[in-house]
């Protein structure tokens, strides 16, 4: 049975907490405040 009409349970995707935050992180650009506030000495490697 469909929780929701036109919806069956392999439909929905769960996001959680950290596709929000991601979500957000991107849509604020805050990786370019960031790197304004503490400039990169050098290169790093992750």
């Amino acid at each position: 049975m469909p929780l929701i009409d036109g919806f069956d349970d392999e439909s929905i995707l769960t996001v959680d907490h950290l596709g929000i935050v991601a979500g957000a992180y991107d849509s604020l650009n805050i990786a370019k405040v960031i790197d304004r506030a503490i400039p990169k000495k050098r290169h790093h490697n992750l």
